[in-house]
């Protein structure tokens, strides 16, 4: 009865949440928790027959082994990113993550195998399972959240399609994740009848020699779009400019009101989406797909910039760990 309840309550509010703005990371959490009660009010009320026995062995099973998966996925997209593009700090980033799952794993041995560890060891290693189930159900959560509002239907009749920049090829061509963007700006455009004005967005960098919104134009050109259907936007370095950029040029042509939709990498919509929602820009995301080895990065780094955000939430887990510590 308790499963019960909980299930409608989270689905509730992840339905009044959702429907109010899509664009928040609370839907997230809620979506997970309704998902987690459901599977618990299906294990209560299917005590006793099959269906319970093989839900149990599935999740005892495949808990530990789907972690497994996660953490040697990500351990080789770190390897093989590295590889391809050189080592960096963002290259390392899904080869942490992995190494951070197999250091929770041997943490919560050590606490369940090894008895008479001195308090203080044992403290840290509970405060780092804590941390550990922290970031496991948020970054869960997020993954099914990103993945679910990816392939919501997106309303394309527009009159703007921002075309969010992705760095150049040698400082001066369009790389392949930034030609998959325009790809996919172009697919927007002729759905809505070639009718949108198409912003492109992306000033240069300092290891660029010319802005990364010249050399969209000139490929939006290549592939049959006006000159007049084309904006460069070519002063932004980051997401928030590009949006911010965006809207002041979208908010001069069109001061009576627009809809717009941007235009970015599959795996960084939700976070454009949040940022649009911060600067007040009524705007929608589709998304062009990356290639798979680079998703792990992509997505741990996506997932660090969201949960900055909410620096609340882990900063109460330690006061709390802190305050059992000192009462223990």
């Amino acid at each position: 009865m308790v499963f019960a309840i909980c299930c409608l309550i989270f689905t509730a509010l992840f339905l009044w949440s959702f429907f109010k703005e899509r664009r928040r990371f609370r839907n997230a959490v809620l979506l997970f928790l309704s998902l987690l009660c459901l599977l618990l009010l299906i294990l209560d009320f299917s005590g006793g027959t099959w269906l319970n026995r093989l839900l149990l062995l599935s999740v005892l099973i495949g808990l530990p082994a789907g972690l497994l998966l996660l953490s040697l996925t990500f351990a080789a997209a770190g390897v093989i990113s590295i590889k391809r593009d050189g080592w960096s700090l963002a290259h390392f980033l899904s080869l942490a993550f992995s190494i951070g799952i197999w250091t929770s794993f041997f943490a919560a041995c050590a606490l369940v195998l090894i008895p008479g560890q001195p308090a203080l060891l044992q403290a840290l290693e509970e405060l780092l399972l804590i941390l550990a189930l922290y970031i496991l159900f948020t970054f869960l959560a997020l993954f099914l959240y990103v993945l679910f509002y990816l392939y919501l239907p997106k309303n394309t009749a527009c009159d703007y399609i921002l075309v969010l920049g992705a760095g150049l090829q040698d400082g001066w061509a369009v790389t392949p994740l930034l030609a998959g963007r325009i790809k996919k700006a172009l697919k927007v455009f002729r759905r809505a009848g070639s009718r949108p004005t198409i912003i492109v967005s992306g000033g240069q960098g300092e290891d660029e020699r010319r802005p990364e919104a010249w050399a969209m134009r000139e490929y939006l050109l290549r592939s049959g779009v006006a000159e007049r259907q084309i904006v460069c936007e070519d002063r932004s370095r980051n997401t928030r400019e590009n949006l911010q950029f965006c809207q002041q040029l979208m908010d001069r042509q069109r001061p009576q009101g627009y809809n717009c939709v941007f235009v970015t990498s599959d795996y960084h919509v939700f976070r454009t989406a949040l940022l649009a929602r911060q600067l007040k820009l009524k705007a929608q995301g589709v998304g062009s797909a990356t290639a798979l080895y680079y998703w792990p990065n992509a997505f741990v780094r996506e997932y660090l910039a969201i949960m900055l955000r909410y620096k609340a939430a882990p900063v109460a887990l330690l006061l709390l760990w802190l305050l059992l510590l000192c009462l223990t």
